[in-house]
């Protein structure tokens, strides 16, 4: 857990301008496709584009990086066999699409999602398309963002959205197109707790441990271990890194081994979800 709360809490060194990184398949790869009304259609599927992440510089703010992820309404070329004939499909109305690789796949889902702002779940939602980082009783969501600086980059968080799979909407625990570097963190600890709280409503043990979690954010010595903590990774990062023969090799694994980080509270919580809750 504590590497979630380390997220909360270097998030606000960072305001950013984006450059947005996609997946985009300019080939007909085997996919297979979960419509809006239930249809499932498997075959090949080309022009897919749809934002993994994004990079970003020292500079600038959030704003409206999120619009990024919004359901664009653009079309797809689909094959049900690799010589057969094209159809177009609609962006709109797919609500899931799984890419087969060799050795993973990749999915990404069609999501209502709703904000918090100061604690409080907003009424209207938004439409995005995100990639789909854990499946579980609790599925979590997200976009990766880096930071480019002399010409390196690295991963340094995750714009993460959770949903309970069955539930309507999910919801967005930070709200970073109105982060700011001073009411930050506190807006954030206020967003996690809220979205527990609601994904975690059937399981009032599992909203009572991570509300002990949060809490322990509170004191100047946890926060000095979370940087300690924070610290000793990065150093474990480079020291890994160096494996790597060339930029990008190293980049490469620099940036999964920060994603894994990153991402570890979050699959913490997931976890203490699983066993917690019937």
């Amino acid at each position: 857990m504590k590497s979630l709360c380390t997220f909360l809490f270097v998030l606000f060194f960072f305001t950013v301008n984006a450059q947005t990184i996609y997946f985009n398949n300019n080939e007909y790869l085997p996919a297979l496709i979960e419509l809006n009304s239930g249809e499932k259609m498997e075959g090949f599927v080309k022009d897919f584009k749809q934002p993994r992440g994004f990079m970003v510089s020292p500079m600038g703010s959030f704003g409206k990086l999120e619009d990024n992820l919004t359901v664009k309404n653009n079309k797809i070329s689909f094959k049900k066999e690799e010589k057969g004939s094209v159809e177009k499909v609609d962006v709109s109305t797919i609500k899931r699409i799984e890419f087969k690789g060799e050795m993973d796949n990749e999915v990404f889902e069609h999501l209502k999602i709703k904000s918090i702002k100061k604690g409080k779940i907003m009424d209207d939602y938004r439409d995005v398309f995100v990639p789909l980082i854990r499946e579980g009783k609790l599925n979590l969501y997200g976009a990766f963002i880096s930071v480019s600086q002399g010409g390196q980059s690295q991963v340094v968080m995750v714009m993460t959205y959770i949903k309970k799979p069955g539930d309507e909407f999910g919801y967005a625990p930070v709200d970073f197109e109105n982060l700011t570097l001073f009411s930050g963190q506190e807006a954030a600890q206020e967003g996690f707790s809220r979205a527990i709280e609601t994904v975690g409503r059937d399981c009032p043990a599992f909203v009572e441990k991570m509300k002990l979690e949060m809490e322990k954010m509170n004191s100047k010595e946890e926060r000095k271990k979370m940087l300690a903590d924070y610290a000793t990774t990065q150093k474990e990062i480079a020291e890994a890194s160096k494996k790597g023969k060339t930029k990008e090799d190293r980049e490469a694994i620099a940036n999964e081994y920060q994603m894994n980080y990153m991402l570890k509270g979050y699959l913490e919580m997931m976890h203490t979800y699983d066993t917690t809750c019937p």
